[in-house]
């Protein structure tokens, strides 16, 4: 069964709680377990996953609320990725190493990148049918990876392109 570490949907609620949410009302509105945000249970299946995202956009009323949490996600929320991904010799290795673990770790969708002579491409696969709210997970991947590389790079890391290539959703 696919799942989610709950961590990681506890701090996606925070954000949308910083961000005028209230964070029993979005735990509610997803019929989410009430201990999640103390990481009880441990893991949340997709479903869950996908009804917090819905009620976390619904909250403050924030489409972009998934960039929101990727500009704020920390390292070590990542656990032993996060410790990877600080400790690598370089931008394009940290990179590479949560793509890796995507791929590996991944129930929905992984990672991949791809080093060119002038810039990198960095892709996400979906490897799942297609549900609405992954945008926002997506979202969230792509902002994080920006937001790190940035924090850590001597220049500022600027997306040349983001673009998005699917099957029409049935949702």
């Amino acid at each position: 069964m696919a799942r989610i570490n709950s961590s990681i949907l506890a701090f996606r609620v925070a954000v949308a709680a910083e961000e005028g949410g209230d964070i029993e009302a979005i735990l509610a509105a997803a019929d989410a377990p009430q201990g999640i945000m103390h990481g009880n249970p441990p893991y949340a299946d997709l479903a869950t996953e996908r009804r917090i995202w819905r009620a976390i956009v619904e909250a403050p009323g924030r489409e972009d609320i998934g960039l929101g949490c990727g500009q704020r996600f920390p390292t070590q929320a990542m656990g032993i990725l996060g410790y990877v991904c600080a400790n690598a010799p370089t931008l394009h290795v940290a990179v590479e190493k949560s793509c890796e673990y995507a791929r590996i770790m991944g129930d929905s969708m992984g990672g991949h990148i791809e080093r060119g002579s002038r810039q990198t491409k960095v892709w996400i696969e979906q490897w799942t049918e297609w549900h609405d709210p992954l945008r926002y997970t997506v979202d969230c991947f792509v902002a994080a990876n920006v937001a790190w590389a940035s924090a850590n790079a001597p220049r500022p890391v600027r997306p040349k392109e983001i673009g998005f290539h699917y099957t029409r959703p049935k949702d």
